[in-house]
C-alpha cells in the first residue's frame, strides 16, 4: 500500500512541476516522506538534527565539528587502507554516508560499512580480513597512531559480513576518542600441477614427469606460491616414450626432442591456478601386406617384405605424414585407420641396372589427430531422386562409424529414378569439422541428366582462370556437356593482383540449354583486383609551349576520359592537368591531341617517366615526338602487353610532360668500306632512323662498326675493335662525313701459335696477357712475345740471351718480341719467327 501512495505522490508532484509552484513541490516531497514512514526513523531525525545544526556538509556526509566535543560523545577516526577501497554509513541500508575521516558518535550509535579491495592491488589474492578497533587517549592522534590505549576489539571478516556493521558504541562507554583500522592480507596462491597421458581405451594415467616452479622441483599435485612473485612454471618428461599433446594453459614453448613445456611466466596479477599437460605414448603402426614388394618408409633405405607379413612403422605422433614408396599398387593401405591415406601418385624412375625406366607407387599417409573423431551414421542422410551407398576404409558402411580426420567417405550411385544421375566423376567427402562435414553429405543430389551449352567464362585483365572436367584441362571458350556435370577452377593472378576466389573452387552445370559459369559469392568480374600498393599515381603537366588552344583528351584506368588545355598560374609557367591521381594498370594511358596544327619544323615532345620505389634505379625515359596531330596516338602502356602478367617491377609512380619543340627530320649517314653505322638518342637510348625527328640540342652517340673480318684501327669502344663518340645534333651535322672516313676497317691478321717443339715449353703473350689459343686474330701494330725455355738436355740456344750487360746470360731460356703486319696474316708462327735458334749441345759441352 504504501508503494502505491508513492507512485500517486509522484504523479501529483509531476503536475506541481508543471504548475511551477515551488511551495507546492516542498508539500508534496514532505508527504512522500512521511507517507514512506522515514520521518519517524531515529536515524533520520539524527541526521536532520545533525544537518540544523551545520554539522553536515554539501555532499550529505557528516561534518566534523571543530568546536569543543559535545558531552558523552565519542570522536571516531577512520584509518586508511590503500589497498581497500571503503565507505561507511550511519544507517543498516548503507545510505547516509559518513566522513571517512572522522565523526562524532553518541554512545550506542553505530557504524556501517561496505568494503572492497582497490583496483591498483596487483594481485588477486589480496582480500580484506578484519577490522581493528582501538581506544585513544582524549588528548591524542589516533591519525598517527599517539597515545594509544589499548585494542578494545578485532571484527573479522566473517562476522561483518553477517550484517554489515563494523562498530557499535556500547551504551556504557566513557572512552572519548576510538580509531577504527581496516585489516588487509596476501593468501598463498594454490596451484594445481596436473600430467597425464591417455591410453588406447581413452583412459587418463598418470605419468612420470616432473614440475618445477623457479627452478625447485615438486611431484605434489597442489603446491603453495607467494602471490607477491612471478613465477616461472616448467614441464620435463621422457622424449623417449611420450610426445606433447596440449596444456592447459597454452604452453609458451615446447621442445618435443628434449621433453621440455615452458608456460608463460606467472605474474602477479594473473589468476590462473591449474596448469596441466597432456602428453601421449609414441604410437606403433603396423601395416599388413598381401603380397611380396620392396618398399622405401619416407625417403629411407629400401627394404623387402614377404608376403602376408606387416610393415612396422614406429615411433609415431599425431599430425605426423608417412610417405611410402613401393613398386606395387598398395589398395589395402585405404582401409587403415591408424594412418589416413591422403595422396597417391604413380611415378616413373630410371632404373641403371636394368637400362630401362621402371613404375613405382607413392602414398602420402598422416597420423590421425587425437579426438578428431565425426560420428557418421548414413541412416540420417536421405535424397531425392535416388538412394547413395557410402564406404569408408574400402568397406561398406551400414551403420555408425567413428572417422578421424583426413578420412574419406566416399558415396556412389546405388539406384536413382529415371532421366536422373550423381552427377561427377570422383565422389568422397574428407572428414573435417563437423558442421562442414555434415554440410557437405547434407548438400549430395541427384542431377536432371540433360545437355547444356556451357560458356567459360575469362576475365578481362587481371589473371586467368583454368578449367577442368574430370581431372582434364579444357581449353575450349564454348563446350557443351550434360547437367550435373562438375567444372572446376584454379586461378592464376597477374603480378600484384589478388585473386578473391579460392583454387578449387567448382561450378555444377544447371539443366538449362544455355549458362555462363558462376563463382559462388563472386563477381566473374571482380575475380581478380589489383593490389592498392601495385597501382601508379598518374601527373600530366603541360608546359607553356603548348597554349594558345591545343587541347588534351586524356583516359586511363580509374580516370573518366576527360580534355584539357593548357593554362597559365599566377606563380608557375606549367600547368599540372592531373596531379598524382591513383590509377590503375589494366589499360594503358591514352592521349589524344587536337584543335591545332604543328607547322613545320615543330613537334610536340611527350616524356615519359616512370619511377620504382625509392632506392632502386628509375628505368630510362621513353620520349616520342607527334609532329601531325591527325595521326593516331600510340597508347602510353604502364606494363607491356607482353610483361604486364608476370613483370615484378611496381611502378609508383607515372609522370608525363608535354611540350612543343623545335627540330628536323633525321636522316641516316652512309657508312664507310667493310663498316656499319648506329646513331643513338642520348637522353633515352632510342637507336634512331631516317626520318625521325631530332631537336637540335640533342646528344646524339655515334658508334662505328666494322663488318665480319675487319677491326676499326682507332676503336674506342669497350673490345676496342668498333667506335664510339657523343656529339651534339649541331655538331653531328657538320662532322659525320668526316668521321666516317676517318676511321677505316682493316682487316685482321690471322695467325697461328706453334706449340710444337717437344724440347721446350712455349709461352706465348700478347699485349702482356697469356695467350692460351692456338689461332689469333690480331690488329697491326700488337706486339706479340714467346718466352721459350729448353727442357732437353741435348739442346741449347746458339746464342746465348738474357741478362744484363752481358751477366746472366742464359743458353736455355729467351724472351723475344715481334710486331704484327700484314706478312704474318695466315702464317703458323714459331721460335724462329722471334729469332731464337737451337743447337745440339757437343761432347764435352
Amino acid at each position: 500500500m504504501r508503494k502505491a501512495k508513492i507512485l500517486c505522490l509522484c504523479v501529483c508532484l509531476n503536475v506541481g512541476a508543471l504548475a511551477g509552484c515551488g511551495s507546492i513541490e516542498t508539500w508534496l516531497e514532505d508527504k512522500m516522506l512521511e507517507e514512506a514512514g522515514i520521518l519517524e526513523e531515529d536515524s533520520y531525525v539524527n541526521y536532520q538534527n545533525r544537518a540544523e545544526a551545520g554539522n553536515v556538509d554539501a555532499k550529505g556526509y557528516y561534518r566534523e565539528i571543530n568546536e569543543e566535543q559535545e558531552k558523552g560523545q565519542v570522536h571516531v577516526t577512520f584509518a586508511v587502507n590503500s589497498n581497500l577501497d571503503i565507505q561507511y554509513y550511519r544507517d543498516r541500508d548503507c545510505t547516509i554516508p559518513m566522513n571517512n575521516e572522522s565523526c562524532y558518535l553518541n554512545p550506542g550509535d553505530a557504524v556501517y560499512g561496505k568494503v572492497a579491495v582497490s583496483d591498483t592491488v596487483i594481485s588477486g589474492a589480496y582480500e580484506f580480513s578484519a577490522f581493528q578497533i582501538y581506544e585513544y587517549s582524549a588528548d591524542s592522534d589516533p591519525r598517527n597512531n599517539s597515545g594509544m590505549v589499548r585494542k578494545l576489539s578485532t571484527l573479522l571478516k566473517s562476522d561483518y559480513q553477517e550484517d554489515g556493521i563494523v562498530l557499535q558504541i556500547p551504551e556504557d562507554y566513557t572512552g572519548t576518542e576510538i580509531s577504527v583500522e581496516p585489516i588487509g592480507e596476501y593468501r598463498q596462491i594454490e596451484l594445481s600441477l596436473k600430467d597425464y597421458y591417455t591410453d588406447e581405451d581413452g583412459n587418463f594415467c598418470e605419468m612420470p614427469g616432473t614440475w618445477f616452479i623457479d627452478d625447485m622441483e615438486y611431484t605434489d599435485e597442489r603446491v603453495e606460491v607467494s602471490p607477491l612473485s612471478s613465477h616461472v612454471i616448467s614441464y620435463e618428461y621422457d622424449s623417449e616414450q611420450y610426445f606433447y599433446v596440449g596444456s592447459e594453459p597454452e604452453c609458451y614453448y615446447c621442445n618435443q626432442e628434449e621433453g621440455l613445456v615452458v608456460f608463460r611466466g606467472r605474474e602477479t596479477s594473473d589468476t590462473e591456478t591449474a596448469y596441466s599437460v597432456e602428453l601421449c605414448r609414441y604410437l606403433n603402426v603396423a601395416l599388413l601386406s598381401g603380397m611380396e614388394r620392396t618398399v622405401k618408409i619416407n625417403g629411407g633405405e629400401k627394404k623387402r617384405i614377404e608376403a602376408n607379413t606387416e610393415l612396422e612403422i614406429p615411433h609415431l605422433k599425431y599430425g605426423d605424414e608417412v610417405t611410402i614408396e613401393t613398386d606395387k599398387t598398395w589398395t589395402d593401405l585405404e582401409k587403415c585407420r591408424e594412418l589416413i591415406l591422403t595422396n597417391t601418385t604413380q611415378n616413373t624412375t630410371f632404373n641403371p641396372s636394368r637400362q630401362e625406366p621402371e613404375q613405382y607407387y607413392q602414398y602420402t599417409m598422416i597420423v590421425p589427430e587425437k579426438d578428431g573423431q565425426f560420428v557418421f551414421d548414413p541412416s540420417e542422410y536421405s535424397y531425392e531422386h535416388g538412394t547413395i551407398t557410402f564406404r569408408c576404409f574400402g568397406a561398406v558402411v551400414s551403420g555408425i562409424q567413428y572417422l578421424a580426420r583426413e578420412s574419406k567417405i566416399y558415396y556412389e550411385q546405388n539406384t536413382a529414378d529415371d532421366g536422373y544421375w550423381l552427377s561427377g566423376k570422383e565422389h568422397y567427402i574428407v572428414v573435417g569439422e563437423e558442421e562442414e562435414t555434415r554440410r557437405q553429405l547434407e548438400e549430395i543430389h541427384f542431377t536432371r541428366k540433360a545437355q547444356a551449352s556451357l560458356h567459360l567464362n575469362q576475365p578481362e585483365y587481371g589473371g586467368q582462370i583454368l578449367y577442368y572436367i574430370d581431372g582434364r584441362k579444357v581449353t575450349e571458350e564454348n563446350i557443351t556437356t550434360y547437367s550435373g556435370t562438375i567444372v572446376e577452377m584454379k586461378f592464376e593472378a597477374w603480378e600484384g593482383w589478388i585473386c578473391n576466389a579460392t583454387n578449387g573452387a567448382t561450378y555444377e552445370v544447371e539443366e538449362q540449354d544455355k549458362q555462363e559459369i558462376r563463382i559462388k559469392g563472386t563477381d566473374m568480374k571482380e575475380v581478380f583486383t589489383e593490389d592498392a600498393d601495385h597501382k601508379p599515381e598518374l601527373t600530366i603537366v603541360l608546359e607553356e609551349s603548348v597554349k594558345g588552344g591545343m587541347q588534351f583528351e586524356v583516359e586511363a584506368s580509374g580516370l573518366d576520359k576527360n580534355t584539357y588545355s593548357y593554362e597559365k598560374h599566377r606563380f608557375k609557367s606549367d600547368c599540372t592537368i592531373i596531379d598524382e591521381q591513383v590509377i590503375g594498370t589494366e589499360k594503358p594511358v591514352t592521349m589524344q591531341i587536337g584543335n591545332k596544327s604543328i607547322p613545320s619544323g615543330k613537334a610536340v615532345k611527350i616524356v615519359i617517366q616512370k619511377e620504382v620505389e625509392e632506392g632502386k634505379e628509375n628505368p630510362v625515359p621513353e620520349i616520342r615526338y607527334i609532329e601531325d596531330l591527325t595521326d593516331v596516338q600510340e597508347p602510353i602502356y604502364i606494363y607491356e602487353p607482353s610483361e604486364i602478367a608476370d613483370s615484378k617491377v611496381w611502378y609508383k609512380s607515372i609522370h608525363i610532360t608535354v611540350s612543343l619543340v623545335e627540330g628536323e627530320s633525321f636522316t641516316m649517314p652512309e657508312a664507310g668500306p667493310n663498316t656499319t653505322i648506329t646513331v643513338r638518342r642520348e637522353a633515352d637510348g632510342k637507336t634512331l632512323q631516317t626520318g625521325d625527328f631530332v631537336e637540335e640540342s640533342q646528344k646524339l652517340t655515334v658508334t662505328v662498326f666494322p663488318m665480319e673480318g675487319y677491326y676499326i684501327a682507332e676503336g674506342n669502344a669497350l673490345d676496342k675493335t668498333a667506335f664510339q663518340k657523343e656529339l651534339d645534333y649541331e655538331k653531328y651535322r657538320t662532322q659525320i662525313d668526316k668521321l666516317i672516313g676517318e676511321y677505316e676497317a682493316k682487316s685482321w691478321i690471322e695467325v697461328t701459335l706453334d706449340r710444337s717443339d717437344s724440347r721446350a715449353e712455349y709461352i706465348y703473350k700478347c699485349d702482356g696477357k697469356d695467350v692460351g689459343e692456338e689461332k689469333l686474330r690480331l690488329r697491326e701494330g700488337q706486339k706479340l712475345t714467346l718466352e721459350y725455355e729448353i727442357t732437353d738436355s741435348g739442346y741449347r740456344l746458339k746464342e746465348p740471351a738474357g741478362g744484363f750487360l752481358g751477366i746472366g746470360k742464359s743458353d736455355k731460356k729467351a724472351t723475344e718480341s715481334i710486331t704484327i703486319t700484314a706478312e704474318y696474316d695466315g702464317r703458323v708462327l714459331t721460335e724462329s719467327d722471334f729469332g731464337i735458334e737451337i743447337v745440339e749441345v757437343t761432347e764435352g759441352e
